[in-house]
């Protein structure tokens, strides 16, 4: 059997939630009722949650227990910008005294942004014989495997210039990447996915109707948005998902470009971040007009359009005008957001 310790280092989010996910998945194959546990290394009374997690359970019950300490620039971390942050308490002498030792009815996912200062927990788990996936960010090399198995966990395969053609649009933005392939597998049913359809969906960012509605939105002109929006949908019905994924892009690019060193030029950005300079570019002029606290707001306001558009929680069975409205309303919402 597997070990019942996963360990996850590196920069790369989207790589250890995909590790944490399979975990869990394993683990509940093997106890389907089993309670998931989620805690931060650090933080008030870090180490008294992790005692009491990793303690014996009085009847056995299974448990996963997914400790974090990740330092991310990712758009989803910019709540915690300028918010006053309790690090004192680490839990990781506790974490490294108890876990030669777990009860059987627990499992462990330890997910570390970086090796630095985690010396003694990486070796910890290591002697304990832990499951180690390295999380990674991706090179220009290494893009074009991730994207055949994106595809490949779809039971899905995808042409040489397919998957090509999805790197020159999204470089090295994992979650957009995974998006993309999720969306094509869902809406066209050839296989292997071509050319042709990656760029009818995904091709020539700027070009693209729904990446114009995404410049609208960030320039904070309503009339604009309204107008963006309508025509878009006038020229493809589902153009929903395509807007939606196209602002998360860009978000998640300001937010990488915002944790950029001072003084790197366009191009040298755009090449660490593997997008054109002129993405760049429209990132840096956007930021100062936008606080973290609004675009924290907007990952989640999509990310429940996203929900409801595809059918999720109240969105079940929504008509193509319904669904016209509710992206009209959040991108309104979020264009009024600009400072």
């Amino acid at each position: 059997m597997p070990s019942k310790i996963l360990l996850t280092v590196g920069p790369e989010s989207h790589l250890a939630k995909e590790a944490i996910a399979a975990f869990t998945k394993l683990a509940r194959a093997a106890a389907p009722n089993i309670e998931v546990i989620e805690l931060g290394l650090k933080g008030p009374n870090a180490s008294m949650r992790v005692i009491e997690a990793l303690s014996p359970s009085l009847f056995a019950a299974e448990s996963l227990v997914a400790i974090t300490d990740r330092t991310s620039k990712s758009a989803a971390d910019l709540t915690s910008i300028g918010a006053d942050t309790d690090l004192a308490d680490d839990a990781s002498e506790v974490l490294v005294e108890l876990m030669p030792a777990l009860p059987d009815e627990i499992w462990l996912a330890l997910d570390l942004g970086t090796s630095r200062g985690h010396k003694s927990l990486i070796d910890a788990a290591r002697s304990s014989g832990c499951q180690e996936v390295e999380c990674e960010r991706p090179s220009a090399r290494t893009i074009a495997t991730f994207i055949t198995k994106e595809f490949s966990r779809h039971k899905r395969a995808a042409t040489p210039e397919a998957i090509e053609a999805l790197r020159l649009a999204f470089g090295e933005d994992l979650p957009s990447l995974a998006n993309a392939v999720s969306q094509l597998v869902s809406d066209v049913s050839e296989n292997p996915v071509t050319i042709e359809s990656v760029r009818l969906y995904h091709g020539g960012l700027a070009d693209l109707p729904w990446f114009k509605v995404s410049e609208a939105v960030w320039s904070g002109s309503p009339a604009r948005v309204m107008t963006m929006v309508r025509g878009a949908f006038d020229r493809d019905s589902t153009a929903a998902l395509p807007m939606i994924a196209a602002l998360a892009s860009d978000i998640r690019l300001m937010a990488r470009v915002a944790g950029l060193p001072r003084g790197m030029s366009d191009a040298e950005a755009g090449k660490l971040l593997s997008v054109h300079p002129f993405r760049v570019k429209n990132a840096r002029q956007q930021l100062p007009r936008w606080s973290p606290t609004v675009l924290a707001d907007a990952i989640l306001n999509l990310a429940e359009l996203d929900s409801l558009v595809k059918g999720g929680a109240s969105g079940i069975g929504l008509e193509a005008t319904s669904r016209q409205y509710l992206v009209e309303s959040a991108f309104l919402r979020i264009a009024a957001g600009r400072g």
